[in-house]
């Protein structure tokens, strides 16, 4: 087998290859929404018009996670351990301390 055979070889693995790598992009566009598709944001800025950015994205269900983006994902939700709480209610003892003087 000369230089010209493997090298022709070659390259029909290489097209084989590429041919499957195309289909499984093909069907991976049919299952994902696409990023233009996807919702707005909506939440009102500062500026006071709506955030134009797109919705933060759970691709394994293919729908918004809560509708909003990265930045206004909403409100955090205060801390749920035991731990957590007894640091919290430290600290805003701590601030109400220093605020007294």
């Amino acid at each position: 087998m000369g230089y010209d055979d493997e090298y022709r070889e070659w390259v029909k693995h290489l097209e084989r290859s590429n041919r499957a790598l195309q289909r499984i992009i093909r069907e991976y566009d049919r299952r994902v929404t696409k990023k233009r598709d996807r919702p707005l944001c909506g939440a009102m800025t500062r500026a006071g018009i709506p955030c134009q950015a797109r919705a933060v994205w759970d691709t394994d269900k293919d729908k918004p996670r809560n509708g909003r983006c990265r930045m206004h994902g909403g409100l955090s939700t205060g801390p749920r351990t035991p731990e957590g709480k007894r640091r919290s209610l430290d600290a805003l003892a701590r601030a109400v301390q220093a605020r007294r003087g």
